[in-house]
């Protein structure tokens, strides 16, 4: 599951490198619909991957993902409330990927938080559990 299609370029890689799977792309654009191709097991659907409806209908049709790539806004809150909203639709041991997360960093994309210090609680909350429970702290 690919968030964010623009001109399709991606999804045309993803079907390439991944010819056995289903690749699906979300964009709020209406003209991303252009890109599907189910013929060739590529599915475009508009979406809005930051709203709790859109990924209800989404999860509805397609079920679970092995990989989701965040390609879509940069907005940090956007990123945000799209992992809140798919990451349980992630399989045991899929990936969820947010590209161009310099973005938490641009003030235009930087609105209400900041998507870095989001994801970087993850990283603290495994590793200081790695730390506390090896008895280094």
């Amino acid at each position: 599951l690919e968030l964010g299609v623009l001109n399709g370029s991606s999804l045309r890689m993803w079907r390439d490198y991944f010819s056995k799977a289903t690749i699906i792309g979300v964009d709020i654009n209406e003209n991303s619909m252009f890109h599907d191709n189910p013929t060739q097991n590529v599915h475009v659907r508009q979406c809005n991957a930051a709203k709790h409806a859109d990924i209800e209908k989404l999860v509805t049709e397609f079920n679970t993902f092995d990989v989701v790539i965040d390609d879509a806004s940069h907005v940090c809150d956007d990123q945000i409330a799209s992992f809140e909203l798919l990451f349980p639709y992630v399989k045991f041991g899929g990936v969820y990927v947010v590209e161009d997360s310099a973005s938490s960093y641009w003030p235009q994309y930087n609105t209400t938080s900041k998507s870095m210090e989001y994801f970087k609680n993850f990283a603290d909350v495994v590793n200081f559990h790695g730390v506390f429970d090896a008895g280094l702290v």
